[in-house]
């Protein structure tokens, strides 16, 4: 072999091998450029899913709100409910220790037991709230004889000794 062959065989070499890279070069360059692509495609994706992500956040926590407000709500509700219970007993109460007939009242589905669990002093089946079942001369009708022997309904002994007007702030208003 002549120095020129190996000359040449050098230079084609060095050719071949400075083709590689550039090769090698753009390969890589294509690559970098679509994985580029790619990660802006994953960052628009990721900002689409952050925003979708922090609007259905504001909307639970929105939920949540409502929520608490409606629990609040119901709270007070049940508070008052709970105080207008206790004024509609304490009433009922004050009421029952005024009226002297208050025991010889039936329960709301006229089973005959009075509002203290007794049951109706005229025996069992008796006392449904009508006045057909109480008889001519009892004293708790209007027309017959009351304890007093007189006429009319009985009076309560002390029953003038008691204050008039409201004694309590649920009678008043």
């Amino acid at each position: 072999m002549s120095t020129g062959s190996i000359v040449g065989i050098v230079i084609a070499v060095i050719v071949i091998v400075v083709v590689i890279i550039l090769v090698a070069t753009l390969v890589r360059r294509r690559n970098l450029a679509r994985r580029r692509v790619q990660a802006q495609e994953h960052r628009r994706e990721a900002e689409v899913r952050s925003a979708r992500a922090d609007q259905l956040e504001a909307e639970a926590a929105e939920r949540k709100a409502r929520a608490d407000r409606e629990a609040a709500a119901a709270r007070e509700q049940a508070a008052h409910a709970t105080t207008d219970r206790r004024a509609a007993d304490e009433a009922r109460a004050h009421s029952d220790r005024l009226d002297p007939d208050s025991g010889d009242r039936t329960d709301d589905r006229g089973s005959g037991v009075g509002r203290r669990g007794m049951q109706d002093d005229r025996g069992p089946g008796a006392g449904n709230g009508t006045l057909g079942d109480r008889g001519v001369g009892d004293d708790r009708t209007m027309g017959g004889r009351g304890m007093d022997g007189a006429d009319g309904p009985a009076e309560q002994p002390g029953a003038a000794d008691a204050p008039h007007g409201p004694t309590s702030r649920y009678e008043r208003g």
